[in-house]
């Protein structure tokens, strides 16, 4: 039975890893491990054979249960195209987490047979949890309550969100939805269970009775829901080359297609006005110092705005930039007058040759060299 609880576990960090890449997956598994840890504490917790266990997840690990709310909310975000990416704005909402890291580092210099004492006393007695000094600026009961609420508010503003983008998604979108919005409620519905765990142990005086148990069981049947739930979509767990596109396509977890919509008319109209200038007047993009601050400062709309407009045309800013780099060198190689290929990759904006012949030969399927003295010059 314990290596099946601490399966969730294992199975979430191997997420992490596989998909550490992709921001949006990365924030959507660390919310899984994070809730694969809550349910080990509550099964070793109330194992009276399991001490060493008890005590490396109680009171350790309270910064990482106030990530967890924080990091799917990003992930709703991310997914349904409100964000593109974390901005560091964004990190404010990890400041709890901050504070209770240090609110409990004196504990993690506490002995470590003093740390399994206290789990082993609190087992017979819970409410010496009130009298423990293990937390520099919050009691217990404040602690377990904060969790609860700070993860459910994250949860129900995710699931709200979900819930007003479905009301206007196509069909194949609305399908997306609902299976975060299933994976919002078992999320919510661990959440309850942890409350109902912590009020039964305060009021009950004991970590040992049925209810208790009747409660774990709840918790590894959510589970077991959750992780079924996560191996319908194998692109999770499985490189995403074996797999067809059409299938990512329909992934919950993977962004989809960015929507022109999100971007108001008029907006829209003049980035693609202003873009298209730089395109025909070619030194801002060319220029080695342009970077996406100042070409967005150039077309002076938001900065959103713009990453969304170049994503519904399949665009990044980089991409964009060597684009117009690569017609520029092909304009020079082109003219007849051999210059020197050093002389065509400054001319063109690139900052070495190196970075030059690998770009070119990324964009054109030729190197500098092959594309000047190929026959037919397309």
């Amino acid at each position: 039975m314990d290596l099946l609880i601490t399966l969730p576990f294992w199975f979430s960090l191997y997420l992490i890893i596989l998909n550490r890449k992709n921001q949006a997956v990365t924030l959507f598994n660390v919310t899984i491990l994070g809730l694969s840890i809550y349910l080990m504490a509550h099964y070793f917790s109330n194992s009276k054979s399991s001490s060493v266990m008890a005590a490396i997840l109680f009171n350790h690990f309270t910064p990482l249960y106030l990530i967890i709310g924080p990091c799917f909310y990003l992930f709703t975000l991310i997914t349904l195209n409100k964000i593109n990416r974390v901005r560091k704005i964004d990190l404010l909402h990890f400041l709890p987490s901050l504070i209770y890291l240090i609110s409990i580092v004196p504990y993690f210099f506490m002995p470590w047979t003093e740390k399994i004492n206290i789990v082993e006393q609190i087992f017979i007695d819970p409410e010496i949890q009130e009298h423990l000094n293990i937390n520099m600026f919050f009691s217990p009961k404040f602690n377990y309550a904060f969790r609860m609420f700070h993860f459910i508010s994250y949860c129900v503003l995710s699931f709200r969100l979900i819930q007003l983008n479905s009301k206007h998604a196509t069909n194949d979108k609305r399908v997306k939805l609902i299976s975060l919005k299933k994976i919002t409620v078992i999320f919510i519905s661990l959440t309850v269970i942890y409350f109902i765990h912590i009020v039964v142990i305060l009021v009950g005086e004991a970590y040992k009775t049925t209810l208790v148990y009747i409660i774990i069981y709840c918790d590894i049947i959510l589970f077991i829901g959750l992780i079924f739930e996560i191996f319908k979509y194998p692109e999770l767990f499985i490189s995403n080359n074996k797999l067809k596109s059409s299938h990512i396509q329909k992934s919950p977890f993977f962004l989809s297609e960015a929507d022109k919509n999100l971007i108001p008319e008029k907006i829209y109209t003049n980035i693609e006005a202003k873009i298209n200038n730089m395109k025909k007047n070619r030194d801002l993009l060319i220029d080695p110092d342009t970077n996406f601050d100042v070409f967005a400062h150039e077309i002076n709309e938001n900065k959103y705005h713009i990453r969304l407009y170049l994503k519904c045309n399949g665009l990044t800013f980089m991409k964009l930039k060597n684009e117009i780099r690569v017609e520029e060198a092909i304009k020079h190689l082109e003219s007849g007058n051999r210059f020197k290929l050093d002389y065509i990759a400054k001319k063109s904006g690139f900052n070495s040759p190196s970075n030059f012949y690998k770009i070119f030969k990324t964009m054109t399927g030729y190197t500098p060299s092959e594309y000047e003295n190929k026959p037919s010059k397309n």
